[in-house]
């Protein structure tokens, strides 16, 4: 089909054009995607650092029950209590400056230091950070690393990432339980007690902590807007190559 205006030539192929605006339309919708998620990473790195800004709680059952999940997400808290040596788990293929290791999850038994919390052992899954491995992969770790007993543990409050493909299963090897992402019911059923429904993150001010590798925001809102104006430009681009192929200068008949 070809379309005259003015002094310019448009040819027009169905199929071709079904095509350019097929692909104009996801270039376009990958850039507004990725200004979605720029804004996202935006907002969560204003909520990290109000959050940061609170005074440390002591963590209890009554102090979650009190408010709202969306309250107590990454806020600093205090944990004292005993470490069930006997409870440890290490989440697997993690990496952390270009090196495998992996991530030390303990259970902690809660202190009843409340007069409202009940008789019941109440425990809390604690991430104390990453260990590397040896070519076996087992982890450079031992029990006697580990405290019996530990007070106001710096932590920040966060909830298990749930990753659909990959296994819950926890797996022993050489005397190790090993995971390959924290699943807090698959841990409780394992392990016979029950825990709170949050994973503790240690801080880099706990003594206790390995190498603390929590990161909240994997990639920043800086790198989302270079994305989107990479998305953007393609759909320029792709704009001016049709055309340049599809319009013709009619030229003027003497």
């Amino acid at each position: 089909m070809l379309l005259t205006l003015g002094r310019f030539q448009l040819n027009v192929k169905i199929w071709p054009f079904l095509l350019f605006l097929s692909s104009l339309c996801l270039l376009l919708a990958l850039g507004q995607w990725q200004l979605q998620r720029a804004e996202y990473k935006n907002t969560r790195q204003v909520q990290l650092d109000q959050a940061a800004q609170v005074q440390a709680s002591q963590l209890t059952a009554e102090y979650l029950k009190e408010q709202a999940e969306e309250s107590y997400l990454d806020k600093p808290i205090l944990i004292s209590g005993s470490v069930n040596l006997d409870n440890i788990w290490f989440v697997e293929n993690k990496i952390m400056n270009h090196q495998l290791g992996v991530e030390c999850i303990v259970a902690i038994k809660l202190d009843h230091n409340s007069t409202l919390s009940s008789e019941k052992a109440e425990y809390v899954l604690v991430n104390l950070g990453w260990l590397p491995v040896d070519k076996n992969r087992i982890p450079a770790f031992s029990t006697q690393d580990l405290p019996l007993n530990v007070t106001e543990l710096n932590a920040r409050i966060t909830k298990p990432n749930h990753n659909l493909f990959m296994s819950e299963e926890i797996h022993q090897r050489l005397g190790y339980k090993f995971i390959q992402q924290v699943n807090l019911e698959q841990i409780s059923k394992h392990a016979k007690i029950d825990l709170l429904p949050i994973l503790a993150v240690v801080d880099k001010k706990s003594l206790m902590a390995f190498q603390p590798n929590w990161q909240p925001i994997v990639m920043p809102a800086q790198k989302h807007y270079g994305y989107a104006v990479q998305w953007f430009g393609l759909a320029l681009a792709l704009c001016i190559i049709i055309i340049i192929k599809a319009v013709k200068w009619k030229k003027p008949i003497n």
